[in-house]
């Protein structure tokens, strides 16, 4: 897929700035200090080509442009999907409680977001203030593992920042972040090759890191792509969706040389393209929290029952579903088509895989969560468990994330890292429900004098 990622279809560079200058104006160019001759394409992806541009003061800037005709593509392409999947439902025992006709309604909205320019700059802003991005000093330190205060992880992650007014449905003008994408790294670290990653960004000296053999590098990348992940779900709920390697770039300079301070090396890592997020509402976000932290008490029969309770059949066959669990003695009952099957063996068989994930741990170079996930669809698809497309949404998200970790340090503990989070956000969620009930319960006195 990496090939897709940065060298898909290639609409031509006149086509680019002839949309450029359709969108702004002929003088655009000279408003953005840009000569045109300096302007070049650096990349294709799926939906836009990105050009980038040397301004006079030496400042470079990327102007992404939408593929001209890419929406009517899409648009056929999610059609063709729709009945695909409403096909599969409909005539395919099982299959109806994975929401693929959900899924594939989620990723539409999805997709056309990633095609409106304006919203990626309104999610890139947004991200920016969520990972402190307005101008804050860096310390120079290496990331100490930590989810915020000094040296948190905020500090060394970096998205590029939209250059209002120029941002329009079809043409984003950003900063122009340097860094080596983390695509290209990934080839350099598995064969053993020396790499130096040079940066380009002024305000950080021009220094570099030999990449080869160098595990504290390597490690600190994945801690920093993990615990930004985590991040993003559990304290801001605003997820990047698409954090793939060619969405990833990392700058690296020399520590400090005084042996009085930290000499580790300096890592950044700089996230792009914002089209495709995820938010969950209170109560979706509540589900997803509760899940995590049963999984994390090793409460494999919890997990299962809270999909089961949140499972998004209709409340009668809930209420059903509920008097089973409830009442042991209770007749067998004729079941519905719909109605989840043998709730006391899925609730078994969630136990049995939470707790080998907890007798191994989730260590990235030994158990893969792309598989785990798989063992919880599949037994979701046999007891007739139906899932939320939002909630499938976020696990696509983590697989893709998974990846990236695995590759650079496969003794990273995924699970060991997100309990920290999910303890952080339920005491800020404990917090303000205790401030809201005693903000209800103080009712003021009125003045009878």
């Amino acid at each position: 897929l990496q090939e897709f990622q940065t060298n898909a279809y290639d609409h031509g560079f006149q086509a680019s700035i002839r949309i450029i200058k359709k969108t702004f104006g002929n003088d655009v160019f000279t408003e953005l200090d840009v000569p045109e001759e300096s302007l070049k394409v650096v990349g294709n992806g799926c939906v836009a080509q990105v050009l980038v541009g040397n301004t006079n003061k030496q400042k470079l800037i990327a102007i992404k442009v939408i593929h001209p005709g890419i929406r009517d593509s899409i648009t056929a392409d999610i059609r063709i999907l729709q009945y695909a999947t409403w096909f599969v439902e409909t005539y395919i025992p099982g299959v109806h409680n994975w929401s693929l006709v959900e899924s594939v309604n989620e990723f539409e909205s999805l997709m056309m977001s990633q095609l409106d320019m304006v919203e990626e700059g309104k999610s890139l802003d947004r991200f920016r203030a969520n990972f402190h991005n307005s101008g804050n000093k860096k310390s120079g330190k290496h990331y100490n593992g930590s989810s915020s205060g000094d040296n948190g992880i905020a500090e060394h992650v970096v998205f590029p920042k939209p250059l209002w007014p120029y941002v329009t449905q079809n043409v984003l003008v950003e900063t122009f972040e340097s860094g080596i994408p983390c695509s290209d790294m990934l080839g350099f670290v598995e064969n053993s090759i020396d790499m130096k990653l040079e940066n380009n960004d002024n305000s950080i000296p021009p220094l570099s890191v030999s990449l080869s053999g160098n595990q504290e590098v390597r490690k600190e990348v994945a801690q920093i792509g993990v615990n930004a992940f985590l991040k993003m779900i559990f304290e801001d709920n605003f997820v990047h969706g698409d954090m793939h390697p060619g969405n990833i770039l990392i700058r690296c300079t020399e520590g400090q040389e005084n042996s009085s301070v930290d000499t580790s090396p300096y890592v950044e890592m700089v996230i792009l393209d914002a089209g495709i997020v995820s938010e969950l509402d209170p109560s979706d976000k509540q589900n997803l929290f509760d899940l995590f932290k049963a999984i994390a008490r090793n409460g494999g029969d919890e997990a299962a029952r809270l999909m089961i309770n949140r499972s998004t059949w209709n409340s009668a066959q809930l209420e059903l579903l509920r008097t089973r669990l409830t009442d042991s003695g209770s007749r067998p009952v004729k079941e519905n088509p719909n109605s989840i099957r043998e709730p006391d063996i899925f609730c078994a068989e969630m136990k049995v895989l939470v707790n080998e994930i907890h007798e191994h741990g989730i260590f990235l170079g030994r158990i893969s969560i792309g598989n785990l996930l798989e063992r919880v669809l599949m037994l979701c698809r046999q007891h007739n468990v139906k899932l939320d497309a939002k909630f499938i949404q976020i696990v696509v998200a983590i697989g893709i994330v998974e990846g990236l970790g695995k590759r650079f340090d496969p003794e990273m503990d995924i699970l060991g890292k997100a309990i920290p989070y999910i303890v952080k956000a339920t005491v800020a969620d404990n917090m303000d429900w205790s401030l809201r009930k005693r903000n209800r319960e103080v009712v003021p006195k009125r003045n009878l004098e």
